[in-house]
């Protein structure tokens, strides 16, 4: 309990409050070897965080469990899926090999507990999400029980409050970025709050969106949006870059320059030809479906980002001549022929075999702008 109302409140993560009330129960007399945390979480493809805790291990470890995981046959078995559930109080069983045979076969995951150690172990699990386990052949004691159970009223609101803080950084990096959802829960978060970066900006759009939408039923083209969206999004990850906005098929994306703006420039356009390799590959199994095209233009220089829009609706974007530049270029694969333009500046920094297709009138630029296809 002193643990719970005194330094607990300093811990700037789950897993160090995790760790520091588990420790705090041994120094309470609790024989405590493992702890277990598990929560449900807003994702799309996350539907829960685990936390486990162990005497022997130095940190917490926290894994990310899909929405495939959780409903496996496995899990639809487990005693921590009807903790989760709330349809027990308290659960405590023994060893595995003292539990009538009927009910064995349901304790695949103690048996797993008892081959990573000592084979007298007896797992005590705890209501509501989680679980810990004693190391004593005789089990908790009814003082150890009762201790656990008080003491987690009050670690309970710490906890909430961390893993709904990192709930909602998560879900903020689904919708605006992992960058500007982190920035938006550290404070970034009212109109006109924003900043500066140099990076490389890139700009993806399908091939002949308007004609798809109009021709194709809508279960057909969220299909192939998807999967074009898996070809772009996955090369930009992959190569360190963030997605920023989505604004109907069209895909903005950028690379932080930082101090270096050439390695910027090379990452996006690697990324740029990751996503066609990736295209290639899907089309080959895409069979008589729509083939996935789209043109790509890549420029670099200073963007800035930040709140804009009006009461009670805010949108964190980026705007800069930087990614209207980016925009306009890619306005011109299509009557280029060609699927990836760049910039001079970004032809310059990379410093590849690129293509000078010479100067082009860009709407809203007032001198035409050389531009460039990377070979």
């Amino acid at each position: 309990m002193r643990f719970l109302f005194g330094v607990a409140r300093d811990c700037v993560t789950p897993q160090a409050l995790i760790a520091g009330y588990a420790e705090a129960l041994r120094a309470d007399g609790v024989s405590l070897e493992r702890a277990f945390l598990l929560t449900p979480t807003l994702h799309p493809d996350v539907a829960c965080l685990t936390f486990t805790w162990r005497c022997d291990v130095a940190d917490v470890q926290s894994i990310e469990r899909s929405w495939a995981g959780v409903n496996s046959t496995e899990d639809q078995d487990s005693p921590l899926r009807r903790i989760n559930e709330g349809t027990h109080v308290v659960i405590r069983r023994g060893h595995p090999a003292r539990l009538p045979r009927r009910r064995r076969a349901r304790q695949g995951r103690l048996h797993r507990l008892r081959r990573r150690g000592d084979p007298r172990r007896r797992p005590h699990v705890a209501p509501h999400r989680d679980q810990v386990e004693h190391a004593s052949p005789s089990g908790f004691t009814l003082r150890d029980v009762e201790l656990c159970l008080a003491s987690k009223a009050w670690s309970a609101p710490l906890l909430d409050a961390h893993i709904a803080r990192q709930a909602a950084r998560k879900l903020l990096a689904v919708y605006v970025g992992a960058n500007a959802g982190a920035r938006v829960v550290a404070g970034v978060f009212r109109r006109g709050d924003g900043g500066s970066i140099r990076a490389a900006v890139r700009c993806t759009d399908m091939g002949d969106f308007t004609a798809l939408s109009d021709r194709l039923p809508r279960e057909e083209l969220l299909e192939l949006l998807n999967a074009y969206f898996d070809c772009v999004l996955g090369a930009v990850y992959a190569h360190g870059g963030e997605v920023l906005n989505f604004i109907g098929d069209s895909v903005l994306a950028i690379l932080r320059a930082d101090d270096d703006a050439g390695t910027a420039c090379a990452k996006a356009l690697a990324a740029a030809r990751d996503a066609f390799v990736r295209a290639v590959a899907a089309n080959a199994q895409r069979g008589e479906r729509v083939p996935i095209e789209f043109g790509t233009s890549i420029h670099v220089g200073d963007v800035q980002d930040g709140n804009i829009g009006g009461p009670r609706r805010l949108d964190f974007t980026d705007i800069s001549p930087t990614v209207n530049l980016a925009s306009r270029i890619q306005g011109l694969c299509r009557p280029l022929g060609r699927p990836l333009l760049v910039s001079e500046e970004v032809a310059r920094a990379v410093d590849a075999a690129c293509e000078d297709l010479g100067p082009h009138s860009l709407k809203g630029v007032a001198e035409p702008m050389r531009i460039f296809g990377p070979r």
